[in-house]
């Protein structure tokens, strides 16, 4: 299995069936104490029992800094999937935090079931609903988990930065302007 560019896979899983339907099912059990982040409440939440998955990934974290020098850390994990789950979802007519054209890169491929964050060893598990028999390493990258909430995934920047750009999103610039995150929307 080959690394990624900010993680290293630890160990994949995959346990998949049909049920008589011909639905698939997964058979690995996701932790009660996982988190999804919910957009609607915009807090991270407990899966709770009882809950499975087709695959799981744990991944190690790869030290690296982003362009200021200020290293990458866990919670910039937790951050940009927070920020992905928030600007992908629209809660509700006229959700402030959502982009159809972000959630048309980032969110249409989402197959996330619940993650465990291990602050301790610095590891990463996500557990998540796909399967590709035939080749370990592609399941390893739609589990591995991003710090960057581009919709080009590796390119990025600091929390500060994208928190900076979706305030001006939200409440437009000092002068009045309105601001969008795609070129081809109106602001």
């Amino acid at each position: 299995m080959f690394e990624f560019a900010t993680v290293y896979p630890i160990d994949i899983q995959s346990s998949v069936s049909r049920d008589e339907e011909g639905n698939l099912v997964g058979h690995i059990e996701v932790p009660a104490n996982a988190l999804q982040y919910d957009s609607g409440s915009r807090k991270w939440e407990e899966v709770g029992p009882g809950e499975k998955a087709f695959s799981k990934g744990s991944y190690g974290l790869l030290p690296h800094k982003f362009h200021h020098g200020v290293p990458v850390t866990m919670v910039d994990y937790l951050y940009a999937a927070a920020f992905s789950e928030d600007w992908s979802r629209e809660d509700y007519e006229g959700d402030p935090y959502y982009s159809a054209a972000y959630a048309s890169y980032v969110g249409g491929a989402d197959v996330g079931v619940g993650t465990v964050y291990d602050f301790e060893n610095n590891q990463i598990t996500n557990y998540f609903n796909f399967q590709f028999p035939a080749d370990e390493n592609r399941v390893a990258g739609r589990g591995a988990p991003s710090w960057s909430t581009s919709a080009n995934a590796g390119i990025g920047v600091s929390w500060e930065v994208v928190e900076a750009l979706a305030r001006m999103v939200i409440n437009g610039g000092a002068s009045g302007e309105k601001y969008v995150f795609d070129a081809s929307t109106q602001g």
